[in-house]
């Protein structure tokens, strides 16, 4: 598994962005937080407390499944998800999760242990400050 991070989404989107808790009750025992960005635009963050990416994706992928959001997770009982290879735009690199498939194109880390400054400026939509936090 794993993504680049698309460091200039990162940094500042104009006009601020919502961004969804998925596990807020984990953050108190968990060594890490992600902000993974989903869509094939990147406009959908949810902010994951977990000890691994891979924990996070998983969190991230149930809390999505979760809220009905159609198309970021994939049910496993769609039978055919990857296509039958007909069209140049079917994508073969799909992640199961507990929840469903994540299409590899339409998920990536926004942010890595951000900051309280940091995840403020995201939502307002300013730039991110250069504090401690791996973005």
């Amino acid at each position: 598994m794993g993504t680049s991070t698309n460091r200039t989404l990162s940094r500042y989107i104009p006009g601020g962005h919502r961004i969804h808790a998925a596990n807020p009750s984990d953050r108190e025992y968990s060594r890490r937080s992600f902000i993974l960005w989903f869509g094939c635009s990147g406009t959908t963050l949810v902010l994951v407390y977990a000890d691994s990416l891979e924990d996070a994706v998983e969190e991230a992928a149930e809390y999505c499944a979760g809220q009905g959001w159609v198309g970021l997770v994939i049910p496993h009982e769609d039978p055919d998800p990857v296509g039958d290879g007909s069209d140049p735009f079917e994508c073969e690199g799909l992640m199961h999760t507990e929840s469903g498939w994540v299409s590899s194109y339409e998920w990536g880390i926004f942010a890595e242990d951000p900051t309280p400054a940091q995840i403020s400026a995201i939502h307002h939509g300013r730039p991110m400050p250069a504090e401690s936090g791996n973005v």
